[in-house]
């Protein structure tokens, strides 16, 4: 039969069997499983999952005298067949590996990498211009990234591991063959994910049930197209993922996407090339490294973000957070986090795309310098811009200067070349609605500062830009501009604002504050007040506003509230334009904030441009006082974060002190949706957020062979060379505030590491709301926390998700020589800790042990040439490994069915002159007389 009928027979017989075996629902629902706890402790060997067929294939591995990494690798490819929505072999990921032999730690950075045909157009309609939705981005063979798991896994065991790669896949491979039993979490992402998986008839085939609709809660989920993909790794190794026939399915559903028909949108193919899958490369990295209270953390370099765990750390380093009150405590943490936060959005990216200067942001200088922006008693109000690291980039010595207090909060005069950009530490935010074609640009010309507002798209409101300037939030102040409009007669208006918070959400205005209009179509002057997003005018007046260059004075002293515009060629007048005396009431709803400038452009015709030459912000408060703002909690704008994405963690650590954290991805929850047909693993979507920026020389900014900016920030600690504790999570740029969480509490707080984990968790990440996240669900728990720290100024939105914030792993090594495993009791269905003592650890097999001893006669065979060469050998060898875990596992009807099937193997191999007679007659004797002993 020619080969390629062959494998059309194969493929429509894996489907067939498929329908007929999957999924079929339990009569009783899902059953719990007794072997699932979210702590286990042991001496021989610990394991954290967020599924119990992933751990358990671990201790399975541990307990046949595999190590950390073989453990890794083997719990790593069962749950991309327990968990495929959030990780597998069609992703990637970042392994942390502590040798105890050695002390040291090393990263294995094998996450997803754009192909050499991906750039700023790659999601931009050719036809209208405009930039894809974003739902029909995520679901694109063009998000997809080159994955890097498969080849991480080989190299990871052939460095660092003791076993091969066919021997740790084989839990996985069984578990894909005889199913598990779908838990509420699986079906919970597969229910929010199923129009997703409903437009590929691949994923449909294997994750809904044969109406297309999401299984029930016990339905045993098999994959039987995975587990002949992983004997196929097994087998081959990598070369067939990258360069074989896994290659060329991965290239053909990108390019070709296996959509269902009449798909319910728009599915873009990708150009991945198989250049571009043969080229990958696992890059073997240092980790980054800081000490904090005597420990040393090694966790993730760039393109992920050890940096910015590092960097809280260390400003947090400078507060004694066990000897204080929990309130206080987390305040810092709050703070710390924003604070570089602001420095990972600027300064983060891929390394051989962008200068990333890590040592200046993981000097201790560089937090102290930072640390100086934090009040102990008040929360920063609004969003923060970045630092300079540079110049502890290059003195990591360098001690920060003492701050300045002149008055003057805020002071900005534009110079620089042509055409670059505003400056991005001077500037919290500078923000452009639309995105795609740009709203509004920021550039640099003739030493001003140009705001270019593009005319309004068909189907926009509008046409804006933002403007955030860095500064500390006051009572009292000023906002002093020099400004001046290109031109007059259309709808543009420029409006500044003073004592706000943040910009509404999808608005020019400020959500709290007083501020002032002026417009450029009947040259009016309006002064207005905002509260929770809604407007009050207090007054208004006519100006003669030209094309000049102008001064435009915003003051809010006392209680009263006025403005005044005036041409550059005359005095300052002495008389306001507009005033309002503020009521009690008005003045405490904006009490305290910062200024904001924006622009708009409602005109379809026209645009304009708006330079300005001078912003300052002058303090007019004796002293400082701060009254708290409250914001609705319920507003959670999420314009800037990144597109919800979703990774899966684990740890392992063996009875020699060798430990793996280890976190990977397909981005967002279900990757791209496409499973790899007759190969049973989805595709990730990992740059469906990469899109076109105002800045294109941005770390970030979309181009060839760029490596995603990622989160993921698996953390060993280590004390005098001995471990202490990991932890990892999944939850997008939440992973950061969560390992942080876990470790202040774990090595600052007097938690255990089960403690910590289970703590209700707090996100502050730099939005443009400024504010941190909660866990909704878990509200009752934080007590009188959130009202204290909004006593202090901060300000929160609830995460609504049933699964809370993350879902950690980690480990912790206790004084008397055991390891405690801790996963989640509850989040994301709640994980799998497992363990083992050292006496459960079996000792290496006896000389002549006939299954041994017949993986040896191959190697000799091949060696000697009486097998013809190394395909042959490899085959038969996968063959034994499968063999001798069957045997181990007691399963002997299945140890007995494929000692039958390799000597058929052996005869075939005969008959086709790849081993000699004598070679397979020894090997023959020696399989009758196990067969003869099972039997």
């Amino acid at each position: 039969m020619p080969k390629q009928w062959l494998r059309l027979f194969m493929t429509v017989f894996l489907i067939m069997l498929l329908v007929t075996t999957a999924p079929v629902t339990t009569s009783a629902g899902y059953p719990e499983d007794p072997r699932q706890n979210p702590t286990a402790v042991g001496d021989g060997g610990a394991v954290a999952t967020e599924h119990v067929e992933a751990s358990n294939a671990a201790t399975e591995i541990l307990k046949n005298g595999g190590n950390a990494v073989d453990a890794a690798v083997a719990a790593a490819a069962a749950q991309g067949v327990t968990r495929p929505f959030s990780g597998g072999i069609g992703g990637g990921g970042f392994m942390n590996i502590y040798l105890a032999e050695e002390d040291r730690s090393l990263i294995l950075d094998h996450v997803t990498e754009t192909s050499e045909n991906f750039g700023p157009d790659s999601f931009i309609n050719s036809e209208t211009g405009e930039l894809y939705p974003a739902s029909v981005r995520s679901s694109s063979g063009m998000a997809t990234g080159i994955p890097g798991a498969v080849k991480a896994w080989e190299q990871a065991l052939e460095e660092h591991g003791s076993m091969s790669l066919s021997d740790v896949l084989q839990p996985a491979i069984e578990v894909a063959e005889e199913g598990f039993a779908a838990d509420p979490n699986f079906i919970r992402e597969t229910s929010e994910n199923a129009d997703k998986l409903r437009l590929f008839e691949s994923a449909k085939a294997i994750y809904l049930d044969e109406n297309g609709e999401v299984p029930e809660q016990g339905t045993i989920m098999k994959n039987p197209d995975l587990a002949d993909t992983y004997r196929l790794l097994a087998e081959h190794g990598s070369e067939i993922f990258y360069e074989g026939e896994i290659a060329e399915a991965i290239i053909d559903t990108i390019h070709n996407p296996p959509v269902v028909d009449n798909p319910q949108r728009e599915v873009l193919p990708g150009n991945m090339t198989m250049d571009d899958l043969e080229n990958y490369e696992v890059l073997h990295k240092e980790p980054t490294h800081t000490t904090y209270r005597g420990n040393d953390i090694y966790s993730v370099p760039p393109s992920s973000s050890g940096v910015t765990i590092s960097e809280i750390l260390n400003i947090l380093e400078g507060y004694d957070l066990g000897n204080m009150s929990e309130t206080q405590a987390y305040h810092y943490f709050l703070e710390a986090s924003r604070y570089a936060f602001a420095d990972r959005s600027m300064y983060m990216g891929d390394p051989a795309h962008t200068e990333v200067p890590a040592v200046g942001l993981m000097s201790k200088g560089y937090a102290a310098e930072r640390r100086q922006n934090i009040s102990d008693d008040f929360a920063t109000i609004g969003q923060v811009a970045p630092g300079n690291p540079w110049p502890y980039e290059e003195d990591p010595d360098k001690e920060p200067e003492p701050p300045e207090d002149d008055g003057v909060a805020f002071h900005h005069d534009f110079e620089g070349n042509d055409g670059e950009q505003w400056d991005p530490i001077v500037f919290a935010d500078l923000h452009s609605w639309p995105g795609t074609p740009l709203g509004a640009d920021f550039s640099i010309q003739d030493n001003t500062g140009q705001v270019v507002l593009d005319e309004r798209q068909p189907g926009n409101g509008s046409a804006y830009g933002l403007i955030t300037p860095d500064m500390s939030a006051l009572n009292e102040s000023e906002l002093l501009v020099k400004f001046r409009f290109n031109e007059l007669g259309n709808d543009q208006r420029l409006r500044l604002w003073t004592q706000a918070d943040r910009f509404s959400s999808g608005s020019s205005m400020a959500e709290n504050g007083y501020g002032i209009e002026l417009r450029a179509d009947d040259q009016r002057l309006i002064l207005r007040g905002r509260d929770d997003g809604s407007s009050t005018t207090f007054d208004t007046a006519d100006t003669d506003l030209s094309t000049d260059w102008h001064w435009l004075r915003l003051k809010a002293e006392g209680n009263q509230l006025s403005a005044r515009l005036w041409n550059d060629d005359m005095n300052e007048p002495d008389d306001w334009d507009v005033m309002h005396e503020l009521s009690e009431e008005e003045m405490e709803d904006n009490a305290f904030g910062r200024a904001l400038l924006s622009m708009i452009n409602f005109d379809t015709d026209s645009g304009n441009t708006i330079s300005f030459d001078e912003i300052t912000v002058n303090n007019l408060a004796e002293e400082t006082q701060m009254t708290t703002l409250e914001q609705n909690a319920a507003d959670s704008q999420q314009a800037e974060e990144e597109i919800p994405t979703e990774t899966i963690d684990l740890s392992v650590a063996d009875s020699d002190g060798n430990v793996v954290s280890y976190t990977k991805t397909i981005n967002s929850i279900a990757g791209n949706g496409m499973v790899v047909p007759g190969y049973g693993f989805i595709l990730n979507n990992g740059f469906s957020g990469r899109t076109p920026m105002m800045d294109p020389d941005h770390p970030n900014a979309p181009r060839p062979g760029l490596r995603m900016l990622s989160a993921m920030s698996p953390t060993i600690v280590t004390n005098d060379g001995e471990p202490v504790m990991t932890v990892g999570s999944p939850s997008s740029n939440r992973i950061i505030t969560t390992n942080l969480q876990i470790i202040i509490g774990r090595l600052d707080l007097g938690m255990t590491l089960p403690e910590a984990i289970s703590e209700p968790r707090l996100s502050q990440r730099n939005l443009s709301h400024a504010s941190a996240q909660y866990e909704e669900i878990y509200l009752d728990k934080y007590g009188s926390l959130l009202d204290e720290l909004e006593e202090m100024g901060h300000t929160f939105t609830a995460d609504t998700a049933v699964q809370g914030i993350s879902a950690a792993t980690g480990l912790e090594f206790l004084n008397d020589g055991n390891v405690r495993a801790a996963a989640e009791p509850e989040r994301r269905g709640g994980g799998s800790a497992m363990a083992i003592d050292r006496d459960e650890i079996e000792d290496p097999p006896p000389e002549g042990s006939s299954v041994e001893l017949m993986m040896g006669l191959v190697e000799d065979f091949e060696a000697s040439g009486d097998i013809e060469n190394e395909e042959t050998a490899r085959l038969l060898s996968t063959h034994l490994t499968s063999i001798e875990h069957y045997e181990q596992e007691e399963k002997i009807d299945k140890a007995i069915k494929h000692m039958e099937s390799f000597k058929s193997l052996l005869d075939q191999q005969e008959n086709d002159g790849l081993i000699t007679g004598q070679a397979a007659d020894e090997l023959k004797g020696h399989a009758d007389n196990l067969l003869e002993a099972w039997q």
